[in-house]
């Protein structure tokens, strides 16, 4: 079994087949786009065979470009056909828009071989109720869909929890101030130890990776230092 992103996977086939791409590596917003280009060019070409992969799983399928999913599809063994994709369109966060998209588009057979995973098991139902009705709008747009794309309102485990807060903020940064102030509260209360155990601790774990952010400075007020890797004292990592 191989695991990679799917950026990391395209650089693997570069090196192994040693394939040129025309951008500068430390270049993202070129060199990414270069990459995917190049691959897709490459399979396409037979430089780069399809098929190699007996089964194939996509995880955030609906982050992925049409282009990214049209270069997996062709990589798997047409005699298996294997191919998991979990794709949630609502979930999706890095599409500026909302996209037009069924599988057919794409190379993936996907009518007639579709499952639904109705019940919500992260949530519990007094969350999922909420997130339900403020996403209402959202979930009732465009209702007509391809057969191999349905949308369906997601059923409750039955896990219960305490009823959910809102905090309305004028701004980013006074949501930012609001939600520091419950941090340090629930640090003060012990509440956020009781959670969070040990490096499990929420935020203020580790320091924000960027000055810029608007709510950086309240993050920054409300970090504490917390066990890491076994050692007591600020996260050494840039992220967690």
């Amino acid at each position: 079994v191989v695991v990679r992103t799917f950026h990391s996977w395209c650089g693997e086939l570069v090196r192994a087949y040693q394939l040129t791409v025309p951008a500068d590596r430390r270049n993202a917003d070129e060199y990414y786009p270069q990459l995917v280009r190049t691959v897709s060019r490459a399979v396409e070409t037979g430089l780069v065979p399809g098929g190699q992969y007996t089964a194939l799983l996509i995880d955030e399928a609906h982050d992925f470009e049409d282009a990214w999913l049209q270069l997996a599809a062709r990589m798997v063994n047409p005699s298996s056909k294997s191919m998991l994709v979990l794709y949630d369109d609502v979930q999706s966060i890095y599409q500026k828009k909302r996209r037009r998209f069924n599988f057919a588009s794409v190379g993936i057979e996907a009518v007639g071989r579709t499952s639904i995973l109705r019940l919500n098991y992260r949530n519990t139902a007094e969350v999922l109720a909420l997130a339900v009705h403020c996403a209402q709008a959202l979930l009732l747009q465009d209702s007509a869909l391809p057969e191999d794309m349905q949308r369906v309102q997601p059923s409750t485990a039955g896990r219960r929890g305490p009823m959910p807060v809102l905090i309305e903020a004028g701004s980013e940064q006074e949501e930012a101030e609001l939600v520091a102030d419950r941090i340090v509260r629930a640090h003060a209360t012990g509440a956020a130890s009781r959670k969070w155990p040990s490096s499990r601790a929420p935020a203020p774990g580790c320091r924000p990776s960027s000055a810029h952010w608007p709510g950086a400075g309240c993050a920054a007020r409300a970090w504490r230092p917390v066990p890491c890797a076994g050692k007591t004292g600020p996260c050494p990592a840039s992220r967690c």
